[in-house]
Formats: structure tokens, C-alpha cells, sequence
């Protein structure tokens, strides 16, 4: 689907349920020729997106996903858009992976409070330069892991208010390890 085409079907979702003066009559933030530039070759912002929703009863989440893909096609493979949908809508088709909301702000700026990261649970072998999920009590949090080289683990937050903790192979089994991390979306 390219931007025409998009324009065109929420065009016709608008024109199943309302002409376009009557939808800006009922929504007066939108000028009537606003609504017609989405309608024809303009990409809508999310905000009016979420109108036509309400007005119409059609499938937010499938016109966000839709414009998404549109967006996207230019910069990024079938599968990386998968993805980036997967992440925006907090569900994932792979299995062994989830999301998962951190909780602190130790890994800030790269990981902030509130990321929505995406976690790989097949892989929680602590490999050094990776970052890692860990669930303390009922709460999320993400560290580095270094190695010393005595062999020992190092797990480092980027924020330094934030202790490294160090530790042997020995009490690895104590950690409540959840996975590495393999993508993090920060809030705005």
C-alpha cells in the first residue's frame, strides 16, 4: 500500500459513515480541506487516525498499522516493519520473546524508565557487552554484563547512582535472570 492508497481507504471509511463536511462540523479542529489532503495524498497524523476510529467504529489499531507500514516501506524490510509494529503494540509472534516495562532508570539515558523492551528468554548465558533482564521482587531492571579477568561477572548500570554488582559462576543460579535484551523503545 503506498500513501495514495492509504488515502484513499480511509477516505472511503469516512465516506461509509458521514461526508466530509459533516465529519468536520462534528470535529472542529479539522478544517474541511485538511481532511481532504489526507483524503488524497497527505498522510494523517495519528490524532485524527484515532477520530476516524471514534466516528466510525473502524479498527484503530489496524489504521495505525496500516500508516505504519506505509511510513516505513521506504526505510526498512517486510521484517524489520513486523517488528516495529510488534514493538509499538506491545505483542510479539516470536516465540521465546516478550516485552517487558523496566521499572528503574539504571540504565538511563540508553534504557529509560518505563522502556518497553523486547527480551529474548531463550538466551540468558550473561555473555560480556550485552545487556541483560533481570527481575528483582516485582520489578524489572537491566544491566551490562562485564567480565573480570578472574572470570568473575559485573553487572553495571549506565546511570551511576546505581552500584556495579559483582559476583562468581557460583551464585549466577541466584539471579532471577529473565533475558537479554534485544530492543528498547523509550518513552517521549
Amino acid at each position: 500500500m503506498n500513501v495514495n492508497e492509504f488515502c484513499s481507504l480511509i477516505k472511503s471509511i469516512r465516506e461509509e459513515k458521514m461526508s466530509r463536511k459533516e465529519f468536520a462540523r462534528r470535529n472542529d479542529q479539522w478544517h474541511e480541506n485538511t481532511l481532504k489532503s489526507y483524503e488524497k495524498d497527505r498522510l494523517p497524523d495519528v490524532d485524527y487516525l484515532y477520530l476516524l476510529h471514534k466516528e466510525t467504529g473502524f479498527n484503530f489499531k489496524d489504521l495505525v498499522e496500516a500508516r505504519t507500514r506505509v511510513v516505513l516501506e521506504g526505510v526498512a524490510t517486510s521484517e524489520e516493519i513486523d517488528n516495529a509494529i510488534a514493538l509499538a503494540q506491545g505483542v510479539i509472534g516470536d516465540e521465546g520473546k516478550q516485552f517487558i516495562v523496566i521499572d528503574d532508570d539504571a540504565m538511563e539515558p540508553h534504557i529509560q524508565q518505563g522502556a518497553r523492551c523486547l527480551i529474548d528468554e531463550s538466551d540468558k548465558a550473561l555473555h560480556p557487552g550485552n545487556i541483560y533482564c533481570f527481575k528483582i521482587e516485582d520489578n524489572f531492571t537491566c544491566r551490562k554484563v562485564h567480565k573480570t579477568l578472574l572470570g568473575d561477572l559485573i553487572l553495571q548500570a549506565e546511570n551511576d547512582a546505581f552500584i556495579p554488582l559483582g559476583f562468581t559462576e557460583d551464585y549466577r543460579e541466584l539471579l532471577n535472570i529473565v533475558g537479554r535484551v534485544t530492543e528498547a523503545s523509550n518513552s517521549f
